[in-house]
């Protein structure tokens, strides 16, 4: 075959290699954000709006989720682009792994390895692939695995791990090239911290030993890099994600015991990907028939028999297991990782490791196929295994179509999976389909009962039900588990206000705030009831902490105005208000309590006829006529502005709609106001008087 038909051959295959991705994930591609995607896109979005949050990502290691600056970056540029529209996220996702299958076809190619586009299609394929794939919150796999590649080309270019390769002539670009590279895989996702004994372990298998200064000692600045990123990523998922307490006080033992399990594990469901819940069970002793010493015993017996058969397996065999088994390690349960407080095993987890035992297979049925001389087998295989992976990959992809999708899927496939029937619990009651949602929270707290949100979750429900004694019990246990959990004090003090328990609540807001300062709700709760106790000053400061936590909220400039307009302010109460209104021009009780202010303020200099009596119009067109308080300002406004035939009629009508409404302090206070407007008279509220100097 000539060098242009065997182009021809090898484009072909690409395109349709990557034809086959795009279909095998079509269902995922119209699918939203789910299950931690916030974490990466709508939950950061002080991080994607300017160039300063791009910067804060990569230069405050805890800005992010994890310290993975050049995934965050994307993400970023995502916002830029694409805003919320979820289509070009998941085409990302699947145009990176589609090219991370080139390049794997790539190496393996220049490796020499058999049978590496089976390889390649199986990667393409396999649907274990998809929970990295489909998920667009684990960008930072498929983008980390694109870098690893691309940077192990590089660097064995540069040593010349493939035969007729020629020795590049600037090989110092080249060797900082593949540096880069593994240095910008690191900023994606740390996993690929294993490049450098890759590396190490590929010179072994084509030289058969090591030298230090032509194959160690390059390779040193890399183990640098991967060993400060590793420490640095593993203190933070341990002290900022949360993975230490009890769930992690396990014995060494313990740990090597899970471990073997997970290696069995992920071979197994490598051969066979069926099925794959999206949340793996955890383990249960009663349901294997091998006792907790046969997984590591079992593990070492192959490991000593791969070793001993080395000569015959060839170095291959080593190196691909090595690579399979190196790379997983941080995985297997002997280092915390949070996604091990649900499930000991995650589809994700095995993405990049997985490219070693693909490799063996791959490899091993194309040398087994040749030395049985059945040159049909690989074709005959591919016809039976791919269309099977490819659909398997399908459907699978179609779990990511939304979040309750997903976490269904996880609850009728592991129906201990706490983690899906909160998260679900979760979903349901943002769609106001509380009794729905208490079921579930009830479920989770069955397998989990010392899950604290979902005691908190749970509570809130029971409040939306009017339950509230039964959620005073669940809020009263959250803070038991967890006393600093400031929104569980915040939402007791809810409870405990709705119940009629003013100073209660009052004293749980106050709790709350110095839990978490910047927790705005309690601030605005407590000012509330402060206001209501004529502890003006009090109010006054908790507001404008709200307006400074909330510079967007009308509502909080709403409230500020309210309290300075009533605690001797009133023009500052006046600039709140309206400034208020620039947010939210169309707010009739903002627009209301302004036009009250501009008609009945007895300082000359704040009052403002005309435009109160604009504000009280516009209000009361907003509320159709039927709301008093609009009408008792738009009646004080006529007044001010000498219409006071027009006031007496408003203010007779709003007499009579509160009375209709039951709030009878409203009618008597109106009715009096009837008689100030009839005797030709304007309205003075003492209440919004300037305090003297």
């Amino acid at each position: 075959m000539n060098i242009v038909s065997k182009m021809r051959q090898e484009w072909g295959w690409a395109l349709t290699l990557l034809l086959a991705v795009l279909v095998a994930y079509q269902p995922a591609l119209n699918g939203g954000f789910v299950w931690d995607d916030d974490a990466w896109t709508t939950n950061i979005a002080h991080l994607t709006s300017d160039f300063h949050g791009l910067w804060e990502m990569w230069s405050r290691p805890t800005a992010l989720q994890q310290y993975y600056p050049l995934t965050g970056t994307t993400f970023w540029l995502d916002h830029q682009l694409w805003g919320a529209w979820t289509l070009p996220y998941h085409l990302e996702n699947v145009a990176l792994h589609g090219i991370a299958v080139l390049l794997f076809w790539r190496l393996l190619q220049q490796l020499q390895v058999p049978g590496a586009w089976l390889a390649a299609a199986i990667l393409a394929l396999h649907p274990m692939m998809v929970e990295s794939v489909a998920w667009i919150a684990e960008r930072k796999n498929v983008l980390s695995m694109v870098l690893f590649l691309a940077a192990l080309l590089a660097y064995g270019r540069l040593v010349s791990f493939w035969s007729g390769a020629a020795v590049p002539p600037w090989p110092h670009r080249s060797y900082l090239r593949a540096l880069v590279l593994f240095l910008a895989a690191l900023l994606a996702k740390v996993s690929t911290f294993a490049l450098p004994p890759v590396i190490l372990l590929l010179a072994w298998w084509k030289r058969g030993r090591l030298r230090w200064r032509e194959e160690v000692l390059p390779v040193l600045p890399f183990f640098l890099l991967a060993v400060i990123m590793g420490a640095g990523v593993m203190w933070l998922e341990k002290h900022q994600v949360g993975a230490e307490g009890a769930a992690w006080q396990m014995s060494f033992m313990e740990r090597t015991v899970n471990a073997c399990r997970a290696w069995w594990f992920y071979v197994g469901k490598l051969l066979w990907p069926a099925p794959l819940p999206p949340i793996h069970p955890p383990w249960d002793a009663a349901q294997t028939f091998i006792p907790a010493w046969g997984w590591p015993l079992s593990v070492l017996l192959l490991a000593l028999a791969v070793w001993w058969r080395r000569v015959w397996l060839g170095r291959g065999a080593v190196v691909a297991l090595l690579f399979f088994t190196g790379i997983l390690l941080p995985v297997l349960g002997f280092l915390n990782v949070y996604g091990m407080l649900y499930a000991p095993v995650a589809d994700r987890w095995v993405h990049l490791p997985c490219l070693g035992l693909i490799a063996l297979f791959a490899a091993a049925v194309s040398v087994l196929s040749g030395r049985f001389h059945c040159p049909w087998f690989i074709p005959a295989l591919a016809c039976v295994l791919l269309p099977a992976l490819g659909w398997l990959t399908w459907r699978q992809a179609r779990l990511y179509q939304d979040n309750e999708t997903l976490m269904r899927a996880a609850l009728r496939m592991n129906p201990r999976c706490w983690v899906a029937a909160y998260n679900l619990g979760n979903i349901l009651k943002q769609h106001n389909r509380a009794d729905e949602a208490m079921g579930l929270f009830q479920q989770v707290l069955r397998l989990n009962p010392q899950h604290v949100k979902a005691h908190n979750n749970l509570a809130t429900s029971l409040m939306e039900a009017g339950r509230f004694e039964a959620a005073l019990v669940e809020l009263r246990t959250t803070i038991a588990l967890m006393p600093g959990l400031a929104v569980a004090h915040q939402n007791l003090g809810n409870c405990l206000l709705r119940m009629g328990k003013v100073e209660a609540a009052a004293s749980c807001y106050q709790k709350a705030v110095e839990l978490a300062p910047d927790l705005a709700d309690a601030h605005n709760n407590l000012a509330g009831i402060l206001y209501q106790q004529g502890n003006h000053a009090g109010a006054l400061a908790h507001y404008q902490r709200v307006v400074a936590l909330r510079p967007g909220s009308a509502d909080a400039h709403g409230n500020l105005g309210v309290v300075l307009a009533h605690g001797g302010r009133p023009s500052e109460g006046a600039a709140e208000y309206a400034a208020a209104l620039q947010l939210q021009p169309k707010h009739p009780v903002i627009l209301s309590n302004l036009a009250w202010l501009l008609a009945t303020c007895p300082d000359d200099v704040v009052r403002d006829g005309p435009r109160a009596l604009a504000c009280a119009q516009e209000a009361d067109t907003l509320t159709a006529g039927r709301n008093p308080e609009v009408l008792r300002s738009l009646a004080a406004a006529l007044a001010e502005n000498h219409r006071k035939d027009e006031a007496d009629v408003t203010a007779v009508r709003a007499a009579r709609l509160a009375q209709q409404q039951g709030n009878t302090v409203l009618a008597a206070a109106m009715l009096q106001e009837v008689d100030l407007y009839r005797a030709g008279l304007t309205k003075r509220d003492p209440g919004l008087a300037p305090a003297a100097p």
